[in-house]
């Protein structure tokens, strides 16, 4: 199923009528059934909520997202029941054998490189022979640190003018980290709907990190923001601006809408997230680390990973 996602940026409230998520301002209300809908960002610190409207939210499972002061994503919501196995597969995610989470790591290491090799091939062939190369030499729970090696390579050669990554100073660091922030909200929303616990990961092993889970079956998803990013950057999407603009954060919400290859078929990404998701929990409860699917970018030849 295509969902939609609301970006709320100015003053208003947000109630339910009939089941229905109905948006008021003074310029008019707009309704939208609440089962076509997939996550709701809420920008505008002058929003205001009923309390309706978060468990209607939560029975839909839809993903609320919350941005500070620099309109950076901050918080989200997530249902406190999601599967009705949820017992059941949280215990098989907690015995999941080393084995297990050494294999399944492998494979998501790997297909984010192999996306990241698809995504560089759009502008730079060599870069995209390179990251693929460097893919083959991922070892089980990628033990000699090759998704760092890539990243390096990656983000050195991804845009025309070489950006420092994680720099307050330059704003296509803060579009990634948007669009990441906006895909793991999502994410998380889909583990904790198939009944895993988020704060497990398989390689992500954080105290601190109640989204550990999350942080792990993002991966592969992220290539498909930095194809966003970039395409923007080639567009002047981010010239003379020091922050994110209205146009271009509604563009990196977009990046949900985007299409993925997947199992040999074509989904936009925030289903393939539930796919993946739903893979996920098979390999747990089965205890095979080949049930799991993961994205690829369109036109590439699916390998075995």
């Amino acid at each position: 199923m295509f969902y939609k996602n609301l970006y709320i940026r100015n003053p208003c409230k947000i109630s339910i009528r009939n089941g229905q998520i109905v948006v008021s301002n003074d310029e008019g209300r707009h309704v939208v059934p609440s089962d076509e809908i997939g996550a709701i960002v809420i920008e505008s610190r002058a929003v205001t909520v009923t309390a309706s409207f978060f468990s209607i939210c939560a029975e839909h499972k839809i993903v609320v997202i919350f941005t500070d002061e620099k309109h950076m994503p901050t918080s989200f919501t997530l249902p406190v029941s999601g599967h009705s196995r949820s017992s059941e597969v949280a215990k098989a995610q907690i015995l999941s054998t080393n084995r297990l989470k050494s294999r399944l790591w492998r494979k998501i290491v790997v297909s984010k490189i192999v996306n990241q090799s698809d995504a560089a091939g759009m502008f730079n062939p060599k870069l995209k022979k390179r990251l693929a190369v460097i893919a083959r030499r991922v070892k089980m729970r990628d033990s000699e640190n090759v998704e760092a090696e890539a990243a390096a390579v990656y983000f050195k050669n991804l845009f025309t003018v070489p950006m420092i990554r994680r720099s307050d100073d330059d704003i296509r660091s803060a579009a990634l980290d948007y669009g990441y922030a906006v895909v793991r909200a999502c994410v998380a929303r889909s583990i904790v709907g198939h009944g895993m616990i988020p704060q497990i990961g398989i390689f992500h092993r954080s105290g601190l990190n109640p989204f550990n889970l999350a942080d792990d079956l993002i991966e592969p998803y992220r290539p498909f923001v930095d194809i966003v990013v970039r395409e923007m950057d080639e567009e002047g999407d981010f010239d003379g601006e020091d922050e994110l603009t209205t146009e271009t954060k509604g563009r990196l919400i977009r990046v949900l809408e985007s299409p993925t290859s997947i199992s040999g078929g074509t989904e936009r990404l925030q289903s393939a997230i539930d796919k993946s998701a739903a893979s996920l929990k098979r390999c747990f409860l089965d205890g095979n680390a080949d049930d799991i699917e993961l994205p690829f970018v369109p036109g590439h030849n699916e390998i075995v990973l």
